[in-house]
């Protein structure tokens, strides 16, 4: 599966764009070049979720929490489908943590509004970059405080830019290209990730619709020279409008 097949956006220098060309400290991309090499078909259990950045992989293995390969979800791209019964994909530890500040890139449809639904976590309770949905909001947590939230409707799609400087400092949340908050969010670092938390992992439960792709950058990624590719990218692909 080659990037030309699905991405149309022209890379800095020329060629076609896709997400692997930038440099992730971790990407699970529903399309990656790894993730077409397990050869899931439509409807497939989702046991692993190839790292396409060169980290640990994410993986799960207990039956009844197995999120779903989706060939046709967002914008009818591939997505991993999760259904809010407990379903996550984990990474139990990263060979190399990430270096602080980062920002959590993630492309995602809106679920069910009950309670709190989870994205992405880490993998204890003091280990935490968190975006979630309580209810309608999008909000972002690591270890003390959470930003001031957004509003989220389900059945859309969209782009969330978590950012983290696990200091305690300035802590954005960025939603189709709008920011809508700055504030301390709290100090814990990532060891490792959950896609879809579950509540043996935090009081929250799993992630209730598609996931297409999250990525983990070092740094503030809309200084990425390659950044406004990854929007057009993401608005060509995935029809997502982008303020």
């Amino acid at each position: 599966m080659s990037l030309g097949t699905y991405a149309s956006a022209k890379a800095i220098g020329g060629g076609v764009f896709g997400p692997e060309s930038i440099g992730w400290h971790s990407l699970f991309w529903a399309e990656g070049s790894e993730m077409a090499a397990e050869g899931y078909s439509d409807t497939d259990d989702v046991g692993t979720w190839p790292n396409e950045g060169g980290d640990n992989n994410a993986t799960q293995a207990t039956a009844g929490r197995l999120p779903t390969f989706t060939t046709l979800g967002i914008n009818g791209h591939p997505s991993v489908t999760f259904n809010g019964a407990r379903q996550n994909i984990r990474v139990a530890s990263f060979a190399s943590a990430p270096t602080y500040p980062i920002t959590i890139v993630s492309v995602f449809r809106a679920g069910s509004d009950s309670g709190n639904t989870f994205l992405f976590d880490g993998v204890t309770g003091s280990t935490r970059n968190a975006n979630f949905k309580n209810g309608a909001a999008f909000t972002i947590f690591a270890g003390s405080s959470r930003s001031s939230p957004g509003v989220l409707t389900n059945g859309s799609d969209y782009i969330g830019l978590a950012s983290f400087d696990g200091g305690g400092g300035g802590d954005t949340l960025t939603l189709n290209g709008t920011e809508l908050s700055s504030s301390d969010a709290g100090s814990s670092q990532l060891t490792g990730l959950s896609i879809g938390i579950d509540n043996s992992s935090a009081n929250g439960a799993a992630w209730d619709s598609h996931i297409a792709l999250i990525g983990i950058y070092e740094g503030d990624f809309t200084a990425d020279p390659e950044f406004s590719d990854f929007e057009t990218w993401v608005t060509d692909h995935y029809g997502i409008s982008i303020a």
